[in-house]
């Protein structure tokens, strides 16, 4: 069942918002688009900055953003996208695909995860199916997403019968390490918020790594998360 916002849009033009800061990329996916029917604008962002910028000037239906930008993450732009515009709707173009990142992006609103080395990428396919209500997914990704829903009883199971054990808890430094991390800011950036030297973030991301078992911010986060380490 279409709601009255995507019934709408697939009668009428659309303006459609580019989040990336690959020039070549960016100028592929929107000449494409320039030349679809369907479009009546395309604007282009390289930075979460200029995407809300457009946002406030111009009336944007969907948002294709990529997730690693040189400023921050794409997926704070849906989350603002997805809170501001009811109707809006925003699909992720990106070659990071770890499950925390992929779960991230739809809690915050994406409705489709297609991969850039996806070679059957066909952008305009995959909106019209996201206009249709439809959810466009790479089969990489599809793929990630089954094998997360499969793990989900065994995490249940697993958290249930869990005591919280000091080896698996942050001390408070590592816990304020991370908590700024997770908001995107760089290692040079958390040791000033944090008052501390630039050598010291690196060894409270180790220790947080191996704590955790993870291999990446991304990671770290959602694991931290997960055990109720962060908010």
């Amino acid at each position: 069942t279409l709601n009255w916002g995507s019934a709408l849009l697939m009668l009428e033009k659309v303006n459609i918002a580019i989040l990336e800061d690959n020039i070549i990329f960016l100028q592929r996916i929107s000449k494409i688009l320039r030349d679809w029917e369907r479009v009546e604008c395309v604007f282009e962002c390289s930075t979460n900055y200029e995407f809300e910028c457009i946002m406030k000037s111009e009336k944007i239906d969907i948002l294709l953003a990529d997730i690693n930008l040189s400023e921050g993450n794409g997926i704070d732009s849906i989350d603002l996208f997805s809170q501001s515009c009811v109707d809006g709707i925003s699909i992720v173009i990106s070659s990071q695909a770890d499950s925390a990142t992929i779960l991230r992006a739809i809690s915050m609103g994406a409705v489709g995860y297609l991969h850039k080395e996806d070679s059957s990428l066909a952008i305009t396919g995959a909106i019209d199916q996201a206009l249709a209500g439809g959810s466009p997914i790479s089969p990489n990704i599809a793929n990630r997403i089954f094998t997360i829903i499969q793990k989900v009883p065994l995490l249940r199971a697993t958290e249930a019968s869990r005591e919280p054990k000091p080896h698996v808890l942050l001390t408070k430094r590592e816990t304020e390490v991370l908590s700024v991390l997770a908001k995107g800011l760089s290692y040079g950036e958390t040791a000033e918020v944090l008052k501390m030297s630039k050598t010291t973030v690196p060894v409270h991301v180790r220790r947080i790594y191996k704590k955790l078992q993870s291999n990446n911010r991304t990671e770290a986060v959602y694991e931290a998360r997960l055990l109720g380490l962060l908010d």
